[in-house]
């Protein structure tokens, strides 16, 4: 087992929480601190206001009372240049001054003039856009700070500190006058604030204080909290990080054996040819083996997730799935089907569909995709090697008989050509009969030749002067044919171990086709050269059950035999090498069977390239032997 890892830094609950709370504890105590502040100092200067609105409307009521009345005067008729007014007017005002902490007093007539004050520098000055006072000459009572740093509402009527200013309508009392209550101007009176603003910064500093204080004990039974936490926290990590190193170190070795395990069953599916394909119930791909690139246009990685019908399909379901008739059914299910490659070759995939069963239900198929065109191609070798071999047992029999038979035939019909007592009539008759034995005994060695061939001879020639001498002996029927003839044989090409007269029947019979197959205008081109093969050349018809393969790199004769006629349809291209089958109503089809009997004999490969009535390319590939 892994021991405990020793030099782990344990995560403190106490550290952490620590510095978050008392940071939080600042924000907190500065807030309500900062909160009660500002309402204590509202609730404060709103007091101070009122209180201060209350001393100008009692000073005015006292002012008109004992001033006012007394002189018989009104506000309008108060003469602010009179000493005597003036002198009567402060004595009574001073008076107030002194007991209500108001450092001065100012009365404006409606006019907005100031026509007394305290300070007589001010007297006879107008204030145009104080707006406090137009408000009070229209009842209103206003009460606030004007600080230091302001714009006087009277011009030179600057102050240092701040100051508490009161306006209130200048009322008239007279209770005989019908224009009782009625605004004769605005008194204003001035109050320093200084005591006040001692008073508010006192408040702040004592609720600073508190919140502080009381902030300060929570956080100090918080930590004692938090400590004793952490302590236990720290026992509860060293014991879960213990039994998560031994559960770490379970599911690593789990791991690796799964990994291994998995590694191994990857490796072994890899490897095998056939393409292993984990569908669900949906026929989407779950998983698939690396072959599955070999068989489809599509990497393994690529599939995933796919339908399956879109990587070997068309889109749609393939016709007559084995997976859904496996889903469907339960049971194992086959089918094989023919893809058609670039090189318009055909390739066999047998797809074997398997339902994979979970507790009664079908949970996903596997699909096992097998390319089986190597063994489609052994099948019909093995076919074509029992038909060759039964043809050619059937042919030497039907060939001897026959040419038992046609040798008595003939030696009857010489007989009778050599007698006189036949009439002149008759003996042409005998003559057509015996070219028609001639014509059935070359028929009957044709089969023969065909059935047991001669084993070949193999000597020191050279091919072009067998593709000259195979030429000359079709030259007859060329020219009959007004066929046009070209020979392209490179002189490069060296003497060549082979046997010269099979090798001529075989070019002969290769000749003798193009010219059937030509029509008007006709031309052959025949060309030999020595080259180098840039990829392999196989021959998937060899009667020897084996394939005759010309490996990239050889070197070999390429003779080749160009005709522009009618070509060679796509039903018969595969069976042209087949014995007896012909097109030809005279023919016997033994010719092409037999040449290609004589190129595999000499280790070679024939090709042929042919549309329907585009003309044909037989190729002949001889490896080159000294």
């Amino acid at each position: 087992m892994k021991p405990p890892n020793k030099e782990i830094k344990w995560f403190s609950l106490s550290r952490f929480l620590l510095l978050k709370f008392l940071v939080a504890v600042i924000l907190l105590a500065f807030v309500i601190s900062y909160t009660f502040f500002e309402i204590s100092k509202k609730q404060l200067i709103n007091s101070s206001e009122r209180y201060a609105i209350s001393i100008a409307v009692n000073l005015q009521d006292e002012i008109y009372q004992h001033f006012f009345i007394l002189q018989g005067i009104t506000l309008d008729s108060f003469d602010w240049t009179n000493q005597i007014q003036l002198a009567a007017l402060d004595s009574i005002s001073s008076r107030f001054l002194k007991h209500l902490n108001v450092l001065k007093v100012n009365i404006f007539s409606n006019e907005r003039q100031l026509v007394y004050s305290t300070n007589h520098k001010l007297l006879g000055a107008y204030t145009k856009e104080n707006k406090k006072l137009i408000r009070a000459l229209q009842g209103e009572y206003i009460s606030s700070l004007e600080l230091s740093r302001d714009k006087p509402d009277i011009e030179h009527d600057v102050h240092s500190v701040d100051l508490l200013e009161t306006y209130v309508p200048f009322r008239q009392f007279h209770a005989s006058s019908s224009d009782k209550e009625r605004i004769l101007g605005s008194f204003e009176i001035y109050q320093d604030v200084t005591i006040l603003y001692q008073q508010i910064v006192d408040l702040r500093t004592i609720i600073f204080v508190s919140s502080f204080g009381l902030m300060g004990i929570l956080f100090l039974i918080l930590y004692l909290i938090i400590k004793r936490a952490d302590k236990l926290q720290r026992n509860l990590e060293f014991n879960v990080q213990r039994h998560t190193d031994q559960l770490e170190e379970e599911v690593d070795n789990r791991t690796s054996e799964l990994t291994d395990k998995t590694n191994r069953l990857q490796a072994i599916l890899d490897n095998v040819p056939s393409a292993f394909i984990l569908l669900d119930r949906n026929f989407q791909i779950k998983a698939s083996s690396a072959a599955l690139g070999k068989l489809s246009n599509y990497h393994s990685e690529e599939t995933i997730g796919k339908y399956c019908y879109t990587v070997f399909g068309e889109g749609n379901f393939c016709h007559n799935c084995p997976s859904r008739r496996a889903a469907e059914s339960g049971e194992l299910a086959s089918v094989v089907k023919e893809k058609k490659l670039d090189n318009s070759k055909i390739q066999y995939l047998e797809h074997t569909s398997i339902p994979i069963k979970e507790n009664g239900s079908i949970t996903s198929i596997l699909e096992i995709v097998t390319d089986i065109t190597e063994r489609k191609r052994m099948e019909k070798l093995a076919l074509r090697a029992e038909k060759l071999s039964a043809t050619g047992e059937m042919s030497a029999v039907i060939a001897h008989e026959i040419r038992n038979s046609l040798t008595s035939l003939k030696l009857i019909m010489q007989f009778l050509g050599d007698s006189t007592k036949i009439p002149e009539k008759e003996t042409n008759s005998i003559k057509i009969a015996m070219e028609s034995v001639y014509e059935m005994e070359g028929i009957v060695t044709e089969l023969l030749n065909f059935a047991r061939p001669r084993a070949p001879k193999f000597i020191m020639r050279d091919i072009k002067q067998i593709l000259r001498e195979s030429n000359s002996l079709v030259r007859y029927q060329i020219e009959q044919r007004q066929i046009q003839h070209d020979e392209k044989l490179s002189p490069g090409i060296p003497e060549c171990l082979v046997d010269p007269d099979h090798l001529k029947a075989a070019f002969v019979n290769i000749l003798l086709n193009s010219i059937d197959a030509i029509s008007d205008n006709g031309k052959i081109i025949v060309s030999a050269n020595l080259v180098t093969l840039s990829e392999p050349v196989l021959d998937f018809f060899s009667e020897q059950q084996i394939n005759v393969k010309l490996n990239e790199g050889q070197t070999v004769i390429q003779i080749s035999f160009e005709d522009n006629g009618c070509g060679i349809p796509d039903t018969d291209r595969d069976h042209i090498f087949d014995p007896f089958f012909t097109t030809k109503t005279s023919g016997t089809g033994l010719g092409l069977p037999m040449t290609k009997r004589v190129i595999n004999e000499h280790g070679g490969v024939i090709t042929v390239e042919s549309n329907d009535g585009d003309g044909s390319i037989f190729k002949v590939f001889i490896p080159y032997r000294e």
